[in-house]
C-alpha cells in the first residue's frame, strides 16, 4: 500500500485504522498521531519522515500476527461491516474461548457512484442465520455465489448486462461458507 497523497486519502487510511481499532494494541493511537495532526483544520500537507514511519508501523500493527489469525473451522466465527457513501469494508473474525476477537481476513472498497446507487442489502443481521437468509433474497448475490461454488460460465455465455458480470474480475478471490458469499 502505498503513502496516502492527501488528506482525503489519508483519512481514509485512519478509517481503516479506526475500524481495526478493537483488535490493534493500545499504543496504535500514539503512533497514530503524527498522521492525525495531518487532518487537522489549518494544517498543511507535509509528508515527511516521521509521518512516513508512522504509516508504515501502523501497516506492520495491522498485519501482524498479533492481529491476524488464520481460519479454524473449530471457531465461532463473526463478521462486522462498515459503509460510508465513499466506500465499504469488511471484517472476518473469530471468537475466542476468552471472549477475545481477532480478524481472520478484511476486504475494503472505494465506491463509484455507480456502486454507490446500487447497493442492495441494507440490514445488519446479528448472526450468520439472518445474513445467509438475507443473502438468499438478493439475486445477484445468490447467482454470484452459484458461479462461485459451480464455476463461473464462459464469458460470451453470459449477457453483457448481466448484473453478476462485475463479479467476475475478482472471482478468484470470492468463495462462499455456510451460504455466504465471502
Amino acid at each position: 500500500m502505498p503513502p496516502p497523497h492527501d488528506v482525503s486519502s489519508l483519512r481514509s487510511f485512519l478509517g481503516s485504522v479506526q475500524f481495526y481499532g478493537k483488535f490493534l494494541p493500545s499504543h496504535a493511537s500514539t503512533v497514530a498521531e503524527p498522521l492525525h495532526q495531518l487532518t487537522r483544520k489549518g494544517v498543511p500537507w507535509r509528508w515527511e519522515s516521521v509521518e512516513d514511519q508512522a504509516f508504515q508501523r501502523l501497516k506492520t500493527l495491522l498485519s501482524s500476527d498479533k492481529v491476524l489469525v488464520h481460519f479454524d473451522p473449530t471457531l465461532p466465527v463473526g463478521i462486522s461491516c462498515d459503509a460510508s457513501n465513499v466506500g465499504i469494508g469488511a471484517i472476518l473474525f473469530h471468537c475466542f474461548p476468552d471472549g477475545s476477537e481477532r480478524p481472520i481476513a478484511n476486504a475494503s472498497k472505494s465506491l463509484n457512484r455507480s456502486q454507490h446507487n446500487s447497493l442492495r442489502v441494507q440490514v445488519r443481521p446479528s448472526d450468520p442465520a439472518s445474513l445467509e437468509t438475507e443473502t438468499a433474497k438478493d439475486p445477484v448475490l445468490t447467482k454470484v455465489m452459484r458461479f462461485t461454488r459451480e464455476g463461473w460460465p464462459a464469458k460470451n455465455n453470459t449477457k453483457a448486462d448481466d448484473s453478476a458480470e462485475k463479479f467476475r474480475k475478482i472471482a478468484v478471490s470470492l468463495s462462499t461458507y455456510h451460504g455466504c458469499l465471502l
